[in-house]
C-alpha cells in the first residue's frame, strides 16, 4: 500500500506539500522527522507532520528524496507555539519553520560541496573517487551538478 506524507517547508507557502514515501523506508518514516524533498529542481528539509494513505487527487506525488533523523527534530508543544506564531503575526507555518530552527538544520536552495584541507580520503568508492578528483580542480562543486554527473539521485 502506498504510503504519503505532508511536509513542511521553510518556504512561503499557504500549505504543507504531499510526497510519496518509497516503499523500502515505510518502516523508517515518522512525525517531525527532518527529510530532503525537492521543489522545482532545488532540495528543502522538511518536516513531516502527517503520515497517510491518501493519494492526492490531480497530481502524482514526487518521492522523498532522502530521511535525514532517526529521531523526532520537534514536538508537539513547539509545533503548537509555531501555529500561534503563524496565526498571532499573519504568516504560513513554513516561514515559522524558517525563522525557528538553526540554519544549520535547514537545506534550502541551491548547497554546494567542497573538500576539507588535508583531509586523506582511503576507500571511497569509484562515484566518490571521481568527485573527490572533480573538487581536485574545483574549489566547490552544486549537489545538483553531483547528481547529473554521477546519475544518482541522492548524491
Amino acid at each position: 500500500m502506498e504510503q504519503f506524507v505532508e511536509v513542511l517547508l521553510p518556504l512561503n507557502l499557504p500549505k504543507c506539500l504531499t510526497y510519496k514515501i518509497p516503499e523500502e523506508w515505510h518502516n523508517y518514516v515518522f512525525l517531525y522527522q527532518r527529510i530532503i524533498v525537492r521543489v522545482r529542481q532545488k532540495l528543502y528539509t522538511g518536516i513531516i507532520l502527517k503520515i497517510h494513505n491518501e493519494v492526492p487527487l490531480g497530481y502524482q506525488a514526487q518521492e522523498i528524496e532522502n530521511l535525514l533523523d532517526q529521531t523526532p527534530i520537534i514536538n508537539d508543544k513547539q509545533l503548537q507555539l509555531w501555529q500561534w506564531i503563524s496565526n498571532y503575526y499573519l504568516c504560513n507555518l513554513g516561514e515559522v519553520y524558517n525563522a525557528a530552527l538553526p540554519a544549520t538544520l535547514l537545506l534550502s536552495g541551491e548547497q554546494f560541496i567542497g573538500l576539507v584541507p588535508n583531509c586523506e580520503c582511503i576507500n571511497l568508492n569509484p562515484k566518490e573517487q571521481l568527485i573527490i578528483d572533480l573538487l581536485a580542480t574545483k574549489s566547490e562543486i552544486a549537489v545538483k551538478d553531483v547528481s547529473k554527473l554521477l546519475n544518482i539521485k541522492n548524491p
